[in-house]
């Protein structure tokens, strides 16, 4: 999911990502660090062969517009931070490149510039 929030066609999140110091060869580095699996491939995975919890699946799923309550990529961001109590391979890859906390921060900034002013009221994200 991080790799997808910095791929070629992302921009606002991985302009934030980059500037904690979050880009693709280092979350690449760091999943091979932690999973032993990450480095090059000639081609990509086909989908089928990914295997990802229910919790991400889920993510995925609502970030392709597949099920109902579509997911922008501050929201992707926001869930990959969100552990929920659980271990996170996204969490475990931000703390080794030391950028969890600052991702957090930089996320919190984002959600907050989101909800702005307009005439009195709050503008949904």
């Amino acid at each position: 999911m991080l790799l997808a929030l910095l791929g070629p066609d992302a921009e606002g999140i991985a302009r934030v990502l980059r500037t904690v110091g979050v880009d693709r060869p280092g979350v690449l580095a760091a999943l091979q660090g932690i999973t032993g699996v990450g480095g090059a491939r000639a081609l990509p995975l086909p989908v089928e062969q990914v295997s990802v919890s229910p919790r991400v699946g889920d993510l995925l799923r609502r970030a392709a517009g597949d099920t109902p309550g579509e997911i922008d990529d501050l929201a992707v961001l926001g869930e990959l931070l969100d552990d929920r109590g659980e271990p996170s391979v996204a969490q475990a890859v931000l703390a080794s490149l030391g950028a969890r906390r600052r991702a957090l921060q930089a996320y919190r900034g984002l959600l907050g510039a989101r909800i702005g002013q307009a005439d009195g009221d709050l503008v949904p994200g």
